[in-house]
């Protein structure tokens, strides 16, 4: 069998059946990616069937050659959409191979086009900011510079400079509309040519499955990692709401909770020192781990276990995407269901700074953001935006969709966003600060047992003096600071999604 011939072949084949007896041209439509590697997670691909493939699926034999099976990515998820019906025709031939009759028994009918929701421009700029951060391609937007200026801003996790003493293996970028669940980037590193699905190499396919970095796994839906700090948030949300903690409630850090090998912050085990006294928004804005140590002791893990249920963490974000996680939220049921034993205040502790058994998606806490822009109102994550058939007609497949409402206290809505606005004012994110936006967030600098920590930054902006438009997640795999590593993917991006706006010309 040969899988290809040229067409002037074919047509001899065809024009010609007496003289190649047995042989049979059969037409195959192939799938090509014009734009490779642009969003290739979230895309996916499709291949021929394999024999497990050949079964009985929906009482329709797939055995036919020209069949495409989705195995990733939207090409999976929508896979009954865009293949559509093949038609059947029935052809009578005389034993020198001549038609006698033929006649169509089943029309077809074509696949659809699936539109994402994804922005292009802002797609290909994670994804060359991502490759830059991975040593896959040469930093020319990352450029490192640290001034005095940026320097005032150095706290527990923003200690070092932009240039990083190792190299992530692997990272995320996610960009969500704030008010919708419009998904405008799902950037993953490191990524892959599509292209390899339908004609690529042996070398290729021997480079990209000896990657030990995994790239063929998505960092924005199906892994799950330690939030670090970010989850700081979940934590005040908890002490806020049970009263535990307050504003104004002053704390004193000496860098560590009792004793100086263990439970320590950042700035403690990098310069022996702690953040002395702090209150909610400058804890926040410095991310002391101690202040949250603390907090968690007093709410406990099951208070911080409510807020994370509330928010959705710990469950699929229902993204329609095949191999989502869940993530992981711990309380002591869960642990000793797992045989873990039982459960320990170190544990407690731990869960307060989004260590420990605590794991989350990129998109997970996208979302999670997202619904604090929106004061407790959560949207789902969508990808695809309409379909096309073939004459023409658009139908659309998504609109926004409130999932969750989250019922917080009015004051626990105003000083967490305070908070937030205090770590990009003059905090561990003072790189995302932008003279005409409104930008909050918070950074993460995740400890790794098996590696460096995981690199942080999750939060949202706007226009100053409108609501917050896009909510953002940045995850650098084995990445180091967040502060120092995460934030500058951010700034770019952010910077990008809202360019300062144009100044008339003076005319004379």
């Amino acid at each position: 069998m040969l899988d290809e011939v040229s067409d002037a072949a074919a047509a001899q084949i065809l024009e010609h059946p007496e003289l190649f007896q047995g042989v049979r041209v059969v037409a195959e439509m192939r799938r090509t990616y014009p734009a490779h590697d642009l969003a290739g997670h979230l895309v996916g691909a499709r291949t021929k069937p394999t024999d497990a493939d050949r079964s009985l699926k929906d009482g329709v034999m797939v055995n036919q050659d020209t069949v495409r099976i989705g195995r990733f990515g939207v090409e999976k998820s929508y896979s009954h959409r865009l293949n559509g019906v093949p038609g059947v025709q029935q052809t009578v031939r005389d034993r020198r191979q001549r038609i006698v009759s033929s006649e169509v028994t089943r029309k077809p009918v074509s696949g659809r086009d699936v539109v994402l929701t994804i922005d292009v421009k802002l797609q290909t700029l994670a994804e060359q900011l991502l490759a830059e951060s991975l040593g896959d391609a040469e930093r020319t937007l990352l450029v490192p510079s640290v001034t005095e200026e940026s320097m005032q801003h150095v706290e527990s996790e923003f200690l070092s400079p932009p240039e990083p003493a190792h190299i992530p293996v692997g990272g995320s970028v996610v960009i969500m509309e704030a008010d919708s669940g419009r998904i405008a980037v799902a950037a993953s590193a490191p990524d892959f040519d599509l292209s390899m699905f339908t004609d690529g190499s042996e070398a290729q396919w021997k480079a990209v499955n000896g990657d030990t970095r995994q790239p063929f796994v998505s960092r924005c839906t199906s892994m799950a990692l330690p939030p670090g700090s970010t989850f700081k948030i979940v934590t005040a949300i908890a002490g806020l709401q049970t009263g535990v903690l307050t504003p104004e409630m002053p704390f004193s850090c000496r860098g560590y909770l009792s004793n100086p090998d263990e439970h320590r912050c950042l700035i403690y085990r990098l310069d022996g020192r702690g953040h002395d006294t702090v209150k909610l928004r400058s804890a926040m804005a410095q991310s002391c781990n101690v202040y949250f140590f603390s907090i968690g002791k007093n709410v406990g893990s099951q208070g911080m276990y409510e807020v994370s249920e509330a928010f959705g963490l710990g469950h699929q974000m229902q993204t329609s995407l095949p191999g989502e996680s869940k993530g992981n939220i711990p309380n002591p049921l869960w642990k000793k269901k797992a045989g873990l034993g039982g459960w320990s205040m170190g544990d407690t502790y731990n869960m307060s700074i989004g260590q420990g058994y605590v794991t989350t998606t990129p998109m997970q806490m996208a979302v999670l953001v997202e619904t604090v822009a929106n004061r407790g109102r959560q949207y789902e994550p969508y990808f695809v935006e309409r379909l096309v058939d073939a004459s023409g007609q658009t139908t659309k497949v998504a609109t926004p969709k409130v999932t969750r409402m989250v019922n917080l206290k009015e004051s626990t809505w105003n000083m967490l966003l305070q908070s937030l606005f205090g770590v990009v004012e003059n905090g561990t994110a003072a790189g995302t600060k932008f003279s005409h936006l409104d930008v909050r967030g918070k950074t993460g600098t995740a400890q790794n047992p098996h590696g460096e920590s995981h690199a942080w930054f999750t939060g949202f902006a706007g226009p100053k003096g409108a609501p917050p438009q896009l909510a953002i997640s940045v995850f650098l795999e084995n990445g180091g600071s967040g502060g120092a590593i995460a934030v500058p993917v951010a700034h770019k991006v952010l910077g990008a999604a809202f360019p300062l706006p144009k100044v008339a010309e003076a005319r004379p």
